[in-house]
């Protein structure tokens, strides 16, 4: 371990004070949005990560994404409502909602990979299906815009 005064601790130290810093930042994001839309039928989860990039010009300190990036933190309750772990119905109709999401055919196939590997149990997992339920059911989830 490297002593408490060397350039390695301080690297370390100063890693976790930033970490400390998002997980407050992302609380705080949480709570706000939890409060302005924990009623909306169609948002999902709140997401404390984004995947926006800082040149972006936001006016607003979040968005709204089909895809869910993490389940970190705040699942609302339509999420859990439309939950469907086996992902039941026929797999065209899976396709078709897959395809309307992913309009572009090379992120269509890949989610229709991982929709074939879940339900055949090459991928044994509960997450995909928050995802997958979520698209099936028209749900958004917000994340941090990052102004």
């Amino acid at each position: 371990m490297p002593s408490r005064g060397s350039s390695s601790m301080r690297k370390v130290e100063l890693f976790w004070r930033t970490i400390a810093c998002r997980i407050r930042a992302s609380s705080h994001f949480a709570r706000k949005c939890w409060s302005a839309f924990r009623d909306d039928p169609k948002v999902g989860s709140i997401s404390g990560t984004t995947f926006c990039r800082a040149h972006y010009a936001w006016t607003e300190p979040y968005g709204f994404f089909q895809v869910c990036p993490d389940l970190g933190l705040g699942n609302l309750a339509p999420v859990w409502q439309h939950y469907d772990f086996e992902l039941t119905g026929e797999e065209a109709e899976w396709e078709s909602i897959i395809r309307r999401v992913n309009p572009i055919e090379t992120r269509a196939k890949y989610w229709l990979q991982i929709f074939q590997a879940l339900r055949s149990g090459l991928i044994d997992t509960w997450d995909y299906q928050v995802m997958f339920s979520a698209w099936k059911a028209d749900l958004v989830h917000i994340f941090p815009s990052g102004i």
